[in-house]
């Protein structure tokens, strides 16, 4: 059964709303939650990533065929890294297509504490800093490494890039076969 509301027809029993117009016209924002893939990590090739046409209202929505898309999840190779005073932005490359990654560095609070107001011993500040140093040598990605990168997409100088809010690297092949499976399966089924 197929019911038309707002000019989007939608097929009762279907999880996609499917525009009446020409493809190229997109569903209201408002129906935009009723997409499964709207507000998750969507699992995609950085090609198809590259291919997203951008929402014309709404800035920071893409449309994969006719999913709206803010989220993306990659796993690809590290071809590229430089570090900046507040950021890291590094190429990832998933034999499809290279996209840019920034990955924020966190502000170190504990380097901004005096020490006249500390209410505690010196050794916990010693703590602190050495979960600090931990901290910044396990996240020391190295070019060749194999990554997953979550994050928003965003167009920045006419390039589309990914605000990365976490980078795990991936060390079990077969979580990377994992990965390339559910991208494909998305790109078949979409």
């Amino acid at each position: 059964m197929k019911v038309e509301i707002s000019g989007c027809v939608m097929d009762i029993g279907a999880s996609v709303m499917m525009p009446s117009e020409s493809a190229e016209d997109t569903l209201p924002s408002m129906f935009w939650g009723l997409d499964p893939i709207y507000g998750v990590f969507a699992k995609l090739y950085i090609k198809d990533i590259l291919e997203l046409k951008k929402s014309r209202p709404v800035p920071g929505v893409f449309f994969y065929k006719t999913h709206p898309i803010t989220k993306v999840d990659v796993l690809g190779t590290i071809v590229q890294k430089r570090e900046r005073e507040r950021f890291f932005n590094f190429g990832v490359d998933d034999g499809t297509g290279v996209i840019s990654c920034l990955w924020w560095k966190k502000p170190r609070a504990v380097e901004n504490v005096r020490l006249a107001s500390l209410p505690f011993d010196l050794s916990v500040l010693e703590r602190l800093n050495r979960i600090n140093q931990l901290e910044n040598s396990n996240s020391q990605l190295e070019l060749g490494d194999v990554v997953q990168v979550r994050g928003r997409l965003r167009d920045y100088r006419d390039q589309r890039e990914i605000n990365s809010s976490s980078v795990c690297e991936s060390l079990c092949l077969w979580a990377v076969v994992l990965c390339m499976g559910n991208a494909v399966r998305l790109s078949v089924g979409g």
